[in-house]
C-alpha cells in the first residue's frame, strides 16, 4: 500500500504498469546514466563485497557489472515491474546461484535478516518515491547493513548548470502537469534525505551528460553506539 502525501506521484500500480510496457526500453537511457553509474561502481568498491542488494534492478545491466567485480559476490534484486525482472533475470542467468532476482511488491520492508547484506544499492529509484517511503527505505537500508556496509545511491537531481537547470525546470514543470508523462521520476536532492549522523560520507557528486544531470551517493553505515 503506498504512503499517502502531498506530493504528486505516480502510484504503485502505475509505476509498474508503465515500466511492464516500456520497460524493454530503458537501455536507450544509458547515454545519460552512465556517467553517474561508473562513477558509483568506482566508489563502491564491489570487489570486496560479499552480498549486495539492489532495489530496483532495472534490466540487470548494473547487477551485471557488479557480479562481474568479484567472483564471491552474491547478488539479490528485486524490481516491482514483473519485465525488468525477467529481463534481469536472463542477462544474469550465466551466474547461477550468485545471482537472485525476484518480483518486489509495494511495501517498504526487505526481507532480509539484519545486517544480512554489506551494499544496499539503489538507482534511479528514489526519485519515483514519496518522502515518507525514502526515509522507510533508508531505514531498512541502515538495517539490513552490516558494520562497515555501504548505501549505494543515483538519482536525477537538480542541475548547478545553466542549460541543466533549465532542462530540470521543464522536467519538473511537466511531471507536476502528469508524472506519467515523464516514467513517474522527478528531481530531488539525496543529500536531504541522508542524514549523517547514521551515515559516514565516502563519496557525493554530480554527473551531467546534456543537461540531465544525476546525483551519486556512496556513504558507510555508522554504527550507533
Amino acid at each position: 500500500m503506498q504512503i499517502e502525501t502531498d506530493e504528486k506521484l505516480c502510484s504503485h500500480k502505475q509505476i509498474k504498469s508503465f515500466y511492464d510496457r516500456l520497460g524493454g526500453w530503458l537501455d536507450t537511457q544509458r547515454f545519460f546514466k552512465a556517467p553517474a553509474l561508473n562513477r558509483l561502481l568506482h566508489y563502491s568498491a564491489f570487489q570486496h563485497a560479499h552480498h549486495v542488494y539492489e532495489l530496483g534492478c532495472g534490466t540487470g545491466r548494473l547487477a551485471e557489472k557488479i557480479l562481474l567485480s568479484n567472483s564471491e559476490l552474491v547478488y539479490q534484486g528485486t524490481d516491482l515491474s514483473s519485465t525488468m525482472v525477467k529481463l534481469t533475470q536472463a542477462r544474469l542467468q550465466r551466474f547461477g546461484g550468485r545471482a537472485t532476482v525476484v518480483l518486489a511488491d509495494s511495501t517498504v520492508g526487505i526481507e532480509l535478516p539484519g545486517g544480512a547484506a554489506d551494499r544496499f544499492v539503489s538507482t534511479y529509484v528514489f526519485d519515483l518515491m514519496s518522502t515518507l517511503e525514502i526515509q522507510s527505505l533508508l531505514a531498512e537500508a541502515y538495517r539490513i547493513l552490516g558494520e562497515e556496509g555501504k548505501l549505494c545511491l543515483v538519482s536525477l537531481t537538480n542541475s548547478r548548470q545553466l542549460f541543466g537547470r533549465m532542462l530540470t525546470s521543464l522536467w519538473s514543470r511537466i511531471h507536476q502537469i502528469n508524472p506519467v508523462l515523464m516514467g513517474g521520476c522527478r528531481p530531488l536532492e539525496l543529500m536531504e534525505f541522508v542524514g549523517q549522523t547514521k551515515w559516514r560520507m565516502l563519496h557525493v557528486s554530480q554527473a551531467s551528460k546534456f543537461g540531465l544531470t544525476s546525483e551519486v551517493l556512496v556513504a558507510e553505515k555508522r554504527i550507533e553506539k
